[in-house]
């Protein structure tokens, strides 16, 4: 219903950047779907540098408070907020993301449909 790949592209690059390690984007693209942490060991391991599981986690939890941020850039696709207006109360509705909870409250909360999910 929404398309996020620029901006969780963007909170990796950003991460890293501040972290002083460089990456490709169109790499990041490609490990896009399981968890941030996996995504981040993967990029690591690719510059060659050796990592432990708190500065994974230090990664991961400003990756997130970063895209959490720029969750406003996120929009619905067109209809997305009509069709789970309509659909509200009628069936039990799920929402699955490879985001973590932090983000995800922020992205309802920018789409203005926090309500009609939780």
């Amino acid at each position: 219903m929404a398309n996020s790949k620029g901006v969780i592209i963007t909170s990796f690059i950003k991460t890293l950047k501040e972290f002083g390690f460089r990456i490709n984007d169109e790499y990041i693209v490609t490990l896009m779907g399981p968890s941030g942490n996996t995504i981040l060991k993967k990029l690591l391991t690719n510059l060659k540098i050796n990592y432990s599981e708190e500065l994974i986690a230090k990664l991961d939890k400003k990756r997130a408070k970063i895209e959490s941020e720029l969750s406003n850039q996120i929009k619905l696709n067109k209809g997305a907020y009509d069709i789970l207006r309509i659909l509200k109360g009628q069936i039990k509705l799920a929402l699955a993301s490879m985001n973590n909870k932090i983000v995800l409250k922020e992205h309802l909360r920018n789409c203005k449909i926090e309500n009609i999910l939780i």
